[in-house]
C-alpha cells in the first residue's frame, strides 16, 4: 500500500520495502505476527499466541502497539475491503473495523481457528481448519 510493501514474521519483526528486492527492518519485538493488511487507516498487522497482537502504522515506517480486548485471543489473517479491515484467528474470532484501532467482534455459525481471509466486490470469505469457512458482505 501507497508504495511499499510490508512482511511481518513470527520472530516480531516488521519489514518495509519499496521494491520488492531490498528489505528494511521497522520493527523487531513486535510479538508473534502471521499477517498484515492495507487499506484507508494504513496497514494493519495482526498475530498473538495465546491473545491477540496488533500494530498500525499510517505509512508502513512508524508503528504503533494497539491494546487488544484481553478476551481477543490470537489473530492469523488480516484483509481490508468495502472500508473495514477484517481480522480472524483462534476459536472462530472475527473482528471488524475501519480505523485500524476500534474493534467489533462478529460472531459466525461455524468457529474454527481461521487461517485464510480475502476481501472482494464488497464481501468477505474466512477459511478455517477443517475446511470451514464464512461469506458475509463486510
Amino acid at each position: 500500500g501507497n508504495g511499499r510493501f510490508v512482511g511481518v514474521s513470527v520472530q516480531g519483526a516488521i519489514f518495509t520495502s519499496v521494491d520488492g528486492r531490498t528489505w528494511s527492518t521497522a520493527v523487531t519485538e513486535a510479538g508473534w505476527l502471521n499477517d498484515v493488511a492495507h487499506g484507508d487507516a494504513g496497514f494493519v498487522a495482526v498475530g498473538g499466541i495465546s491473545r491477540g497482537v496488533i500494530w498500525t502504522s499510517r505509512d508502513g515506517l512508524d508503528w504503533v502497539p494497539q491494546t487488544a480486548a484481553a478476551t481477543m485471543p490470537a489473530l492469523h489473517v488480516a484483509t481490508y475491503g468495502n472500508g473495514q479491515y477484517l481480522l480472524a484467528g483462534q476459536v472462530g474470532a472475527i473482528f471488524i473495523g475501519s480505523d485500524g484501532e476500534r474493534w467489533q467482534a462478529r460472531s459466525a455459525a461455524v468457529h474454527p481457528t481461521y487461517r485464510a481471509a480475502a476481501a472482494a466486490n464488497g464481501r468477505c470469505v474466512v477459511a478455517g481448519n477443517g475446511g470451514s469457512s464464512v461469506v458475509s458482505a463486510q
